[in-house]
């Protein structure tokens, strides 16, 4: 979908199968020649020039598509002259079914590719609601487009950098598991959604478990700029009351104004994962639950299986080091929230501005490295304040030192 001078707009791509052979329940071969282009699409769906208010998918029974076997991406929304893009109720990365990840043997793909564009909306709870696995990246918003060439030369918007915010919003979707919210694909994504654009909302009502790393905020090149997560379970499972662990839940790694959660919309938790929130860059923590169940007065229930390599790997704590000396700690020694040396907002002075930071079994509540203020928040005990639910470790250890930390 794509547009030169006039724009494509407000058109919809509804109840297709693309990308996939034997209706809807296989990948067509990977040949190693120039046929590739036309046996394994680079990209399933595209968006860019100018195009506005085009849908991918729908709210009603039968409009989602099933969008998978592209190397680069089974959608890519991506100009910056591209705006409204609604991508709804489709099955991203498996079969028909919903219940079968086809993971694309040629590439490493992402799921919802927004590069550039401004004004995503990718799900939206219930009949709009994405199911994104078997990807490299489920979700990714960047600031700067990809370079396309049509018959009229470049398309507008291609191959430049955004200057407004993105202000993409991620939510109702299950990334990672598959359709049930339950059952887990036999490849795990490297990333369930990674923000590195300007402005984004992850949330609410999204589930992002079984993947390498849940939610990332920036990259090792690109930053994001004032993104937001709120309202999800990350690292649960669909009723939010037992594991299903990504290996880091959440990892700030490059970013400036981030905020996790926020006080009165709905809660995030960030619990179940082999290591849940680390703050390698510093961000306001506000208004989630971690460690426990989505009710916030026990612990979450360990998962019954055994994760994946992949979250495995990723389980790979690069913050802090035992306070008896060096080494990085092996994920069951880790804090269920880690602040790094740039410091942290955790919880606040204001109704709902806590956290419920308990439950951890084997680790403390929250070690602290950097000059943070943390303030209002229940560690140890539920939601209601009174029933215990402890940390096997300390509920607070600050290694800041002289630092400036305000607990």
């Amino acid at each position: 979908i794509a547009g030169y001078t006039n724009g494509a707009n407000n058109n919809s791509v509804q109840g297709n199968i693309i990308g996939l052979i034997n209706a809807g329940t296989a990948l067509p071969e990977c040949l190693p020649s120039d046929t590739d282009f036309w046996q394994v699409p680079l990209v399933g769906v595209v968006v860019n020039g100018r195009a506005s208010g085009n849908t991918i998918g729908g709210t009603s029974a039968g409009a989602g598509n099933v969008i998978t076997g592209a190397a680069h991406a089974q959608v890519d929304i991506d100009g910056t002259k591209v705006s409204g893009t609604s991508v709804l109720g489709n099955l991203i990365g498996t079969d028909i079914t919903g219940q079968i990840a086809l993971p694309d043997v040629c590439g490493t793909p992402t799921g919802v590719s927004i590069n550039g564009a401004t004004t995503t909306t990718v799900g939206i709870a219930g009949g709009g609601r994405n199911v994104i696995t078997g990807q490299n990246i489920g979700v990714l918003t960047t600031m700067t487009s990809s370079t396309f060439t049509g018959p009229s030369g470049a398309y507008p918007g291609s191959g430049t950098t955004q200057i407004t915010p993105l202000s993409s919003i991620i939510q109702g979707n299950i990334i990672g598991p598959l359709a049930d919210g339950v059952t887990t694909p036999t490849v795990t994504q490297a990333y369930g959604v990674a923000l590195t654009g300007n402005g984004d909302t992850l949330g609410p009502n999204n589930q992002i478990s079984d993947n390498g790393v849940g939610v990332q905020i920036g990259g090792q090149v690109n930053s994001g700029v004032n993104e937001s997560v709120i309202g999800n379970l990350i690292g649960t499972d669909k009723l939010g009351t037992t594991a299903l662990p990504n290996g880091l839940g959440v990892n700030v790694l490059n970013g400036t104004g981030t905020q996790i959660g926020i006080p009165g919309q709905k809660a995030n938790t960030i619990s179940g994962n082999l290591e849940n929130l680390a703050l390698i860059q510093s961000a306001t923590v506000q208004n989630n639950f971690i460690g426990t169940t989505d009710l916030g007065n026990a612990a979450i229930a360990p998962y019954a299986g055994t994760p994946s390599a992949a979250i495995t790997a990723a389980a790979t704590f690069t913050i802090g080091t035992t306070i008896f000396g060096s080494g990085a700690l092996p994920p069951a020694q880790v804090a269920l929230v880690t602040v790094g040396t740039q410091g942290a907002v955790i919880g606040g002075p204001n109704p709902g501005s806590g956290n419920v930071i308990s439950g951890s079994p084997g680790a403390d509540g929250l070690d602290v490295y950097g000059p943070s203020t943390v303030q209002g928040n229940m560690i140890g005990v539920g939601a209601d304040g009174t029933t215990p639910v402890p940390n096997a470790g300390y509920g607070i250890l600050n290694l800041a030192g002289n630092a400036g930390a305000i607990i």
